[in-house]
Protein backbone atom coordinates (compact mmCIF):
# COMPACT_ATOMS: atom_id res chain seq x y z
CA UNK A 1 0.00 0.00 0.00
CA UNK A 2 2.95 2.44 0.63
CA UNK A 3 3.50 4.36 -2.73
CA UNK A 4 7.19 6.25 -2.69
CA UNK A 5 7.27 9.99 -1.94
CA UNK A 6 8.87 10.92 -5.84
CA UNK A 7 9.34 14.46 -6.49
CA UNK A 8 8.37 15.70 -10.12
CA UNK A 9 9.42 18.19 -12.49
CA UNK A 10 7.14 20.15 -15.17
CA UNK A 11 8.27 22.48 -17.74
CA UNK A 12 6.68 25.79 -18.10
CA UNK A 13 6.68 25.53 -21.81
CA UNK A 14 4.88 22.04 -22.21
CA UNK A 15 2.34 23.81 -19.50
CA UNK A 16 1.46 26.59 -22.02
CA UNK A 17 1.71 24.83 -24.75
CA UNK A 18 -1.06 22.17 -23.58
CA UNK A 19 -3.18 25.36 -21.97
CA UNK A 20 -3.79 27.11 -24.97
CA UNK A 21 -4.08 23.93 -26.92
CA UNK A 22 -6.54 21.68 -25.27
CA UNK A 23 -7.42 23.55 -21.84
CA UNK A 24 -10.40 22.19 -20.73
CA UNK A 25 -8.34 19.27 -21.49
CA UNK A 26 -5.90 19.47 -19.73
CA UNK A 27 -7.96 20.66 -16.55
CA UNK A 28 -10.29 17.56 -16.84
CA UNK A 29 -6.75 15.33 -17.11
CA UNK A 30 -4.96 16.81 -14.31
CA UNK A 31 -8.49 16.77 -11.62
CA UNK A 32 -8.79 12.73 -12.53
CA UNK A 33 -5.46 12.28 -11.64
CA UNK A 34 -5.45 13.77 -8.47
CA UNK A 35 -9.16 12.20 -7.72
CA UNK A 36 -8.15 8.59 -8.78
CA UNK A 37 -5.40 9.20 -6.12
CA UNK A 38 -8.63 9.23 -3.63
CA UNK A 39 -10.40 6.57 -4.88
CA UNK A 40 -7.08 4.57 -4.47
CA UNK A 41 -7.77 5.21 -0.72
CA UNK A 42 -11.75 4.98 -0.66
CA UNK A 43 -11.18 1.67 -2.28
CA UNK A 44 -8.52 0.19 0.52
CA UNK A 45 -10.57 1.21 2.99
CA UNK A 46 -13.51 -0.28 1.45
CA UNK A 47 -11.94 -3.56 0.40
CA UNK A 48 -11.29 -3.93 4.60
CA UNK A 49 -13.32 -1.83 6.42
CA UNK A 50 -12.79 -3.56 10.01
CA UNK A 51 -9.14 -2.43 9.44
CA UNK A 52 -9.91 1.23 9.90
CA UNK A 53 -11.62 3.40 12.55
CA UNK A 54 -9.57 6.38 11.81
CA UNK A 55 -7.82 7.97 8.34
CA UNK A 56 -4.73 10.10 9.58
CA UNK A 57 -4.33 12.67 7.23
CA UNK A 58 -1.44 15.08 7.84
CA UNK A 59 0.91 17.39 5.26
CA UNK A 60 2.67 20.86 5.75
CA UNK A 61 0.92 24.16 4.82
CA UNK A 62 -1.46 24.92 2.37
CA UNK A 63 -0.91 21.07 1.22
CA UNK A 64 -4.88 20.97 0.26
CA UNK A 65 -5.62 18.38 3.75
CA UNK A 66 -9.03 20.26 4.36
CA UNK A 67 -10.60 20.01 0.81
CA UNK A 68 -8.64 16.16 0.50
CA UNK A 69 -10.13 15.27 3.70
CA UNK A 70 -13.84 16.65 2.17
CA UNK A 71 -13.50 14.76 -0.80
CA UNK A 72 -11.88 11.28 0.78
CA UNK A 73 -15.70 11.35 3.02
CA UNK A 74 -17.92 12.11 0.24
CA UNK A 75 -15.70 9.69 -1.39
CA UNK A 76 -16.76 7.25 1.42
CA UNK A 77 -19.84 8.04 1.57
CA UNK A 78 -20.63 7.58 -2.08
CA UNK A 79 -19.63 3.92 -1.33
CA UNK A 80 -21.94 3.44 1.23
CA UNK A 81 -19.24 3.95 3.82
CA UNK A 82 -20.05 6.66 6.90
CA UNK A 83 -17.26 9.34 6.99
CA UNK A 84 -16.79 12.78 8.62
CA UNK A 85 -14.13 14.91 8.07
CA UNK A 86 -12.53 16.79 11.35
CA UNK A 87 -9.75 19.50 11.01
CA UNK A 88 -6.93 19.75 13.93
CA UNK A 89 -7.00 23.33 13.53
CA UNK A 90 -10.48 23.37 14.86
CA UNK A 91 -9.01 22.49 18.26
CA UNK A 92 -6.32 25.56 18.12
CA UNK A 93 -6.11 27.51 21.51
CA UNK A 94 -7.37 30.61 21.90
CA UNK A 95 -4.57 33.57 20.51
CA UNK A 96 -3.95 34.41 24.39
CA UNK A 97 -3.28 30.91 25.43
CA UNK A 98 -0.59 30.19 22.23
CA UNK A 99 3.18 30.08 23.66
CA UNK A 100 5.40 32.90 22.01
CA UNK A 101 8.54 32.02 19.55
CA UNK A 102 11.19 34.26 18.69
CA UNK A 103 8.15 37.35 18.80
CA UNK A 104 5.68 35.79 17.17
CA UNK A 105 3.07 33.10 17.74
CA UNK A 106 3.91 29.31 17.66
CA UNK A 107 0.90 27.91 15.91
CA UNK A 108 3.03 25.31 14.62
CA UNK A 109 3.92 23.63 17.76
CA UNK A 110 1.54 20.51 19.02
CA UNK A 111 1.43 22.81 21.97
CA UNK A 112 -1.08 25.14 20.17
CA UNK A 113 -3.36 22.83 19.98
CA UNK A 114 -6.14 21.52 23.20
CA UNK A 115 -4.36 17.93 23.27
CA UNK A 116 -6.46 16.47 26.30
CA UNK A 117 -9.34 18.29 24.49
CA UNK A 118 -8.83 16.19 21.00
CA UNK A 119 -8.40 12.86 23.04
CA UNK A 120 -11.80 13.81 24.74
CA UNK A 121 -13.54 14.48 21.64
CA UNK A 122 -12.47 11.23 19.44
CA UNK A 123 -12.73 9.05 22.65
CA UNK A 124 -16.14 10.17 23.21
CA UNK A 125 -17.09 9.77 19.61
CA UNK A 126 -15.63 6.51 19.04
CA UNK A 127 -16.84 5.05 22.27
CA UNK A 128 -20.58 6.53 22.45
CA UNK A 129 -21.30 7.46 18.59
CA UNK A 130 -21.58 11.36 19.75
CA UNK A 131 -19.69 14.14 20.99
CA UNK A 132 -19.19 17.90 20.53
CA UNK A 133 -16.61 19.03 18.92
CA UNK A 134 -15.12 22.89 18.67
CA UNK A 135 -15.07 24.88 16.08
CA UNK A 136 -12.05 27.94 15.55
CA UNK A 137 -12.92 31.46 14.25
CA UNK A 138 -10.04 32.65 12.55
CA UNK A 139 -11.27 35.61 12.00
CA UNK A 140 -10.80 36.94 15.58
CA UNK A 141 -7.93 34.11 16.45
CA UNK A 142 -10.15 32.37 18.90
CA UNK A 143 -12.78 29.35 19.89
CA UNK A 144 -16.00 30.10 18.20
CA UNK A 145 -19.02 30.15 20.49
CA UNK A 146 -20.41 27.69 18.29
CA UNK A 147 -20.18 23.78 18.57
CA UNK A 148 -20.04 20.87 16.07
CA UNK A 149 -21.91 17.97 16.85
CA UNK A 150 -21.10 14.47 15.45
CA UNK A 151 -22.94 11.59 16.01
CA UNK A 152 -21.39 8.33 14.02
CA UNK A 153 -22.06 4.69 13.51
CA UNK A 154 -19.92 2.16 14.43
CA UNK A 155 -18.66 1.54 11.14
CA UNK A 156 -18.29 4.84 10.35
CA UNK A 157 -14.92 6.25 9.17
CA UNK A 158 -13.26 9.10 11.07
CA UNK A 159 -10.96 11.85 8.93
CA UNK A 160 -8.73 13.71 10.71
CA UNK A 161 -6.76 16.09 9.49
CA UNK A 162 -4.08 18.59 9.88
CA UNK A 163 -0.55 19.39 10.08
CA UNK A 164 0.42 16.99 13.64
CA UNK A 165 -1.87 14.23 12.37
CA UNK A 166 0.53 11.95 12.42
CA UNK A 167 2.04 12.22 15.60
CA UNK A 168 1.95 9.23 17.65
CA UNK A 169 0.92 11.91 20.55
CA UNK A 170 -2.51 12.63 18.89
CA UNK A 171 -4.29 9.81 19.32
CA UNK A 172 -4.98 7.29 22.45
CA UNK A 173 -3.08 4.21 22.53
CA UNK A 174 -5.86 2.37 22.36
CA UNK A 175 -6.43 3.98 18.11
CA UNK A 176 -3.75 4.03 16.90
CA UNK A 177 -3.68 0.14 15.06
CA UNK A 178 -7.06 1.13 13.45
CA UNK A 179 -5.64 4.33 11.71
CA UNK A 180 -4.71 4.59 7.85
CA UNK A 181 -2.46 7.10 7.36
CA UNK A 182 -1.91 9.28 4.82
CA UNK A 183 0.32 12.37 4.21
CA UNK A 184 0.11 15.21 1.24
CA UNK A 185 2.22 17.79 -0.11
CA UNK A 186 3.17 19.29 -3.41
CA UNK A 187 5.67 17.20 -5.06
CA UNK A 188 5.92 18.79 -8.30
CA UNK A 189 8.40 21.54 -9.27
CA UNK A 190 8.06 24.03 -12.63
CA UNK A 191 10.99 24.73 -14.45
CA UNK A 192 11.95 26.68 -17.86
CA UNK A 193 15.21 26.17 -19.91
CA UNK A 194 16.43 23.81 -17.02
CA UNK A 195 15.98 26.63 -14.56
CA UNK A 196 13.81 25.75 -11.36
CA UNK A 197 11.21 28.55 -11.24
CA UNK A 198 8.84 27.31 -8.36
CA UNK A 199 9.94 24.84 -6.21
CA UNK A 200 7.51 22.91 -3.90
CA UNK A 201 7.59 25.03 -1.13
CA UNK A 202 6.99 28.14 -3.60
CA UNK A 203 3.75 26.60 -4.71
CA UNK A 204 2.47 26.28 -1.06
CA UNK A 205 3.30 29.87 -0.07
CA UNK A 206 1.65 31.06 -3.35
CA UNK A 207 -1.38 29.13 -2.34
CA UNK A 208 -1.03 30.42 1.33
CA UNK A 209 -1.13 34.22 0.52
CA UNK A 210 -4.31 33.84 -1.48
CA UNK A 211 -6.31 31.55 0.89
CA UNK A 212 -5.27 33.99 3.94
CA UNK A 213 -5.93 37.14 2.22
CA UNK A 214 -8.94 36.19 1.05
CA UNK A 215 -10.61 33.95 3.68
CA UNK A 216 -8.28 34.29 7.20
CA UNK A 217 -7.88 38.32 7.18
CA UNK A 218 -4.53 37.81 7.12
CA UNK A 219 -2.17 40.26 5.17
CA UNK A 220 -0.34 38.96 2.54
CA UNK A 221 2.90 40.51 4.38
CA UNK A 222 1.86 38.79 7.67
CA UNK A 223 1.80 35.64 6.00
CA UNK A 224 5.64 36.10 4.23
CA UNK A 225 6.85 37.26 7.73
CA UNK A 226 5.66 34.24 9.41
CA UNK A 227 6.51 31.67 6.83
CA UNK A 228 10.10 31.09 8.23
CA UNK A 229 8.69 29.60 11.57
CA UNK A 230 5.90 27.88 9.60
CA UNK A 231 8.66 26.05 7.30
CA UNK A 232 10.94 25.46 10.69
CA UNK A 233 7.77 23.93 12.32
CA UNK A 234 7.18 21.49 9.37
CA UNK A 235 10.96 20.26 9.98
CA UNK A 236 10.29 19.90 13.39
CA UNK A 237 6.96 18.41 13.95
CA UNK A 238 5.90 16.48 10.38
CA UNK A 239 9.01 15.63 9.25
CA UNK A 240 9.99 12.81 11.92
CA UNK A 241 6.67 11.27 11.13
CA UNK A 242 6.36 11.67 7.85
CA UNK A 243 7.71 7.93 6.75
CA UNK A 244 4.81 6.37 9.56
CA UNK A 245 2.24 7.13 6.60
CA UNK A 246 1.13 4.25 4.32
CA UNK A 247 -0.46 6.78 1.52
CA UNK A 248 1.49 9.54 -0.07
CA UNK A 249 -0.54 12.07 -2.37
CA UNK A 250 1.06 15.11 -4.12
CA UNK A 251 -1.43 17.42 -4.54
CA UNK A 252 -0.21 19.51 -7.28
CA UNK A 253 -2.32 20.26 -9.67
CA UNK A 254 -0.36 20.98 -13.08
CA UNK A 255 -2.31 23.85 -14.36
CA UNK A 256 -2.21 25.76 -10.95
CA UNK A 257 0.52 28.33 -12.02
CA UNK A 258 -1.87 29.23 -14.96
CA UNK A 259 -4.64 30.08 -12.41
CA UNK A 260 -2.63 32.14 -9.56
CA UNK A 261 -1.14 34.64 -11.71
CA UNK A 262 -4.68 37.00 -11.45
CA UNK A 263 -4.88 36.33 -7.55
CA UNK A 264 -1.76 37.54 -7.26
CA UNK A 265 -2.20 40.17 -9.68
CA UNK A 266 -4.66 41.66 -8.16
CA UNK A 267 -3.01 41.49 -4.48
CA UNK A 268 0.63 43.29 -5.65
CA UNK A 269 -1.69 46.59 -7.08
CA UNK A 270 -2.86 47.00 -3.05
CA UNK A 271 0.73 46.63 -1.42
CA UNK A 272 2.86 48.89 0.32
CA UNK A 273 5.78 49.21 -1.91
CA UNK A 274 7.71 50.57 0.78
CA UNK A 275 7.41 47.61 3.02
CA UNK A 276 10.40 45.08 3.83
CA UNK A 277 8.54 42.38 2.21
CA UNK A 278 7.46 43.68 -1.30
CA UNK A 279 10.72 42.70 -3.08
CA UNK A 280 9.73 39.49 -1.56
CA UNK A 281 6.43 39.42 -3.04
CA UNK A 282 7.46 40.54 -6.58
CA UNK A 283 9.59 38.25 -6.53
CA UNK A 284 6.98 35.34 -6.13
CA UNK A 285 4.81 37.42 -8.39
CA UNK A 286 6.79 37.32 -11.20
CA UNK A 287 7.86 33.74 -11.02
CA UNK A 288 4.01 33.10 -11.86
CA UNK A 289 4.73 35.79 -15.53
CA UNK A 290 6.12 32.73 -16.84
CA UNK A 291 2.40 31.16 -16.94
CA UNK A 292 -0.11 32.06 -19.52
CA UNK A 293 -3.34 32.90 -17.71
CA UNK A 294 -6.06 30.90 -17.32
CA UNK A 295 -9.39 32.08 -15.74
CA UNK A 296 -10.71 30.49 -12.41
CA UNK A 297 -14.19 30.07 -13.52
CA UNK A 298 -12.60 26.75 -15.12
CA UNK A 299 -11.94 24.79 -12.07
CA UNK A 300 -13.95 22.52 -11.19
CA UNK A 301 -16.19 23.11 -7.77
CA UNK A 302 -14.40 19.96 -6.07
CA UNK A 303 -10.92 20.93 -6.76
CA UNK A 304 -8.44 20.76 -4.18
CA UNK A 305 -7.77 24.97 -6.03
CA UNK A 306 -10.92 25.93 -4.32
CA UNK A 307 -9.82 25.47 -1.19
CA UNK A 308 -7.14 28.62 -1.87
CA UNK A 309 -8.93 30.62 -4.18
CA UNK A 310 -12.54 29.73 -3.05
CA UNK A 311 -15.76 29.39 -5.14
CA UNK A 312 -16.40 30.83 -8.52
Amino acid sequence: MNEMHLYKVIESEKINKLVCQFSLKVIDECERQYSQKLNNIVQTIKNSPESYKVLLLAGPSSSGKTTTAQNLRDGLRAEGIGAWSISLDDFFKDQENIKIKDGELDYESLDALDLDLIHKCLDQLIRTSESEFPVFDFINNKRSIFKRILKTNNSDIVILEGLHALNPKLLLPSYSKKCLRVYISVSTSFVSNNKTIITTKDLRLIRRIIRDYKFRNTHPYETLKMWSNVCAGEIKYIEPFKESAQIFIDSCITYEPCIFHKYLDNIIQELDKTNIYYNQILKIYNKLLYFNKLDSSVIPPNSILREFVGPT
